[in-house]
């Protein structure tokens, strides 16, 4: 049987419920650790029993170990997307903890470098590999509740404020969507592909309240989701709140009730669970017995199909699109209730590295009359990237960055797109990129028909 031998970045309480997990996974071995904490490093690896070697004090170094094929990244939700790119790069495949990204463009950078490097990726949402989840949608495609009309899906829980806490933390991109929403939404979402014989889909419409506390994240937030099929779902979560912690099903046969959807078993073990199917036949209770730690299930399918040579994981775990799509309705349940995360700001957005694939060519360049730095003749990109449908900086700094990695300099802001919007983001991003080159604007629509735009103006640094 092929092992696959992991690695893990961030030694926090997940992490040992990930490495406890791996204890019960025949696929799959904990090899090495890696923390800027010595004290924690140490701590860790003693308690898994990690060879000194591979107690790697940066993650550099624990992606460039070539006794490691995997990396579990469980580190505060900032570094979430950035590591992953990190290990991907370096031929490593990767799991990450929820959220996989701090946005929707964040998670599209990930998956698609998972797609160019060939290595498996997959978003650690853990409750999708428990058997719950598969007895489940095998209940719901038999037709025991006939169609499913309208879901209730609540993660909630009370933590005391503290503001030097991840939850409360908006540095660290705390609140309960980005914590926990993304549990009731990866339900909803997947028991509404049912209806349309896909594995997941996602809602026409979201709408949204909550409450942003003084720490400037939310501590809690209500969604209504609405789908083509007809479907309609409420969904909650809280890091302020008690909340019910369950999913309810209303069909047009019955009830289906999840009374502990998402962490059968917590820790330890047995990950026992139970489904309640109430019809007008009567009611029916299923006990799942299962002895496994709520964990060894997710890291056994990601050690199976890594060793099988997959890139993504079978279903009902994240696959990519089903990330993204995740990600897409996180982003506008925060819109809803006005959550900017740091990524989105642009005083505190950083750059993402490793968006843009190594090795590539630049892009060529041409000069262009009248357009000159400090008088002198200033080559132009030969390609130009819009700057549409980038209504934020946490999305278009990933996109802008990489362009001007890859040697773009050109960017058409013709104002036709989003009332300015766009161009106004841009304009954001400018003068903060890492890439110190001087950029250019331009209106190719008013082009001559000789592939030369007839206005260009500076952004940054170039005369005209």
């Amino acid at each position: 049987m092929a092992i696959t031998r992991w690695g893990i970045i961030g030694p926090g309480s997940i992490a040992h419920n990930f490495a406890d997990g791996l204890k019960g996974a025949p696929s799959g071995r904990l090899v090495a650790i890696a923390s800027r904490d010595a004290a924690r490093r140490a701590t860790f690896g003693d308690a898994y029993g990690i060879d000194a070697a591979q107690r790697h004090d940066s993650y550099a170094a624990l992606v460039a170990d070539p006794a490691v094929d995997a990396v579990y990244v469980s580190t505060p939700h900032p570094w979430h997307a950035e590591l992953a790119l990190l290990a991907l790069r370096s031929g490593k495949a990767v799991v990450v903890e929820k959220p996989a990204g701090l946005n929707a463009a964040e998670v599209v950078a990930v998956t698609e470098a998972a797609a160019q490097e060939g290595r498996f990726f997959m978003e650690a949402y853990m409750y999708r590999c428990h058997p719950q989840v598969a007895r489940l949608l095998a209940l719901l495609r038999g037709g025991a509740i006939g169609q499913v009309q309208h879901i209730r899906a609540t993660f909630g829980f009370s933590a005391g404020r503290d503001p030097a806490s991840r939850l409360y933390d908006h540095a660290l991109a705390g609140g309960g969507i980005l914590d926990v929403g993304g549990y009731p939404v990866s339900m909803v979402r997947l028991i509404a592909g049912v209806a349309t014989g896909q594995g997941f889909d996602n809602p026409a419409t979201v709408k949204g309240s909550g409450i942003i506390g003084p720490t400037g994240v939310d501590e809690v937030a209500y969604g209504l989701l609405g789908f083509a099929s007809g479907l309609t779902a409420e969904i909650a979560c809280a890091i302020a709140r008690n909340m019910e912690n369950a999913v309810v099903l209303q069909g047009s046969g019955g009830m289906i009730t999840l009374p502990n959807p998402w962490v059968p078993g917590r820790n330890a073990g047995p990950s026992d669970s139970t489904i309640i199917i109430e019809t007008p036949a009567g009611r029916r209770v299923e006990e799942l017995r299962h002895p496994e730690h709520l964990f060894t299930f997710e890291a056994e399918l990601a050690s199976r199909n890594i060793a099988e040579g997959k890139t993504e994981a079978d279903a009902p775990a994240m696959g990519h699109a089903d990330s993204i799509g995740n990600a897409e309705v996180l982003d506008r349940w925060r819109a809803e209730l006005g959550y900017v995360t740091v990524s989105e700001t642009p005083a505190t957005n950083r750059v993402l590295p490793g968006v843009m694939q190594p090795g590539l060519p630049q892009i060529p360049r041409v000069l262009v009359d009248g357009v000159t730095v400090s008088g002198k003749p200033m080559a132009m990109s030969k390609l130009v990237i819009g700057c549409d449908n980038r209504n934020d900086i946490g999305a278009g700094a990933l996109v802008w960055d990489a362009w001007m990695e890859a040697g773009g300099n050109a960017f058409d802001t013709g104002f036709v797109y989003g009332g300015g919007l766009h161009e106004a983001v841009l304009g954001q991003q400018i003068p903060k990129s890492r890439v110190s080159e001087p950029a250019i604007g331009s209106w190719p629509e008013n082009n001559t028909g000789d592939g030369k735009p007839t206005h260009v103006y500076p952004l940054r640094g170039a005369d005209v």
